[in-house]
């Protein structure tokens, strides 16, 4: 008895190509170089990537607490984020490298938006009351807000700060809205 092998279709060459378009691809997730400028013209290196730093991390010198948003955004997302990636795994062992990005991509913005969501709704440290008191300022607006108002009318009152913050709805995070919505994703082909 003799047995003998035919290959009927060979797709060594997709299964090959998929797995190398996948390991050369990188997704990013934050706020990248070409979306860093802020619209108040803040003078100096200070954009939206290193406030996001400086928010995420703190800043002892500079008194700022820190208030992670972005590994606890992550964090919130791992299952939908790596059944993406997953899913561009089984693309790339198929050969079908257009899907690959598709999923990259996917899980990118599974990412950006838990992100975002972190942002706002993130149980984060207050802020103290000079800094509400200068959010006009650093909007560039002549008066307060109705809810910066309310919240230094009660710490004036001598209603802790935390629970002012959250009974008049201020977000330590979102100001102009600026820093969270320069949270995106970027695919980026490996160096």
């Amino acid at each position: 008895m003799t047995a003998s092998l035919k290959v009927r279709l060979d797709k060594f060459k997709e299964f090959v190509d998929g797995i190398n378009a996948l390991t050369q691809r990188d997704v990013l997730v934050g706020v990248p170089d070409s979306g860093a400028t802020r619209q108040d013209d803040t003078p100096g290196p200070m954009n939206n990537a290193t406030l996001a730093y400086i928010h995420d991390n703190g800043s002892p010198a500079a008194n700022i607490p820190a208030r992670p948003f972005m590994r606890p955004g992550i964090k919130a997302a791992q299952e939908k984020i790596e059944a993406r990636l997953k899913n561009a795994a089984t693309a790339a062992l198929d050969g079908q490298k257009s899907k690959i990005d598709d999923q990259l991509s996917a899980a990118g913005m599974v990412a950006a938006t838990s992100i975002k969501k972190e942002i706002n709704d993130g149980d984060f440290a207050p802020l103290s009351p000079s800094t509400v008191a200068g959010r006009a300022r650093s909007r560039g607006t002549k008066s307060q807000r109705k809810a910066e108002l309310e919240y230094l009318e009660m710490v004036r009152n001598d209603v802790p700060p935390e629970l002012a913050q959250g009974v008049a709805g201020i977000h330590p995070l979102v100001n102009t809205g600026q820093l969270r919505n320069s949270i995106t994703y970027v695919l980026r082909g490996k160096k």
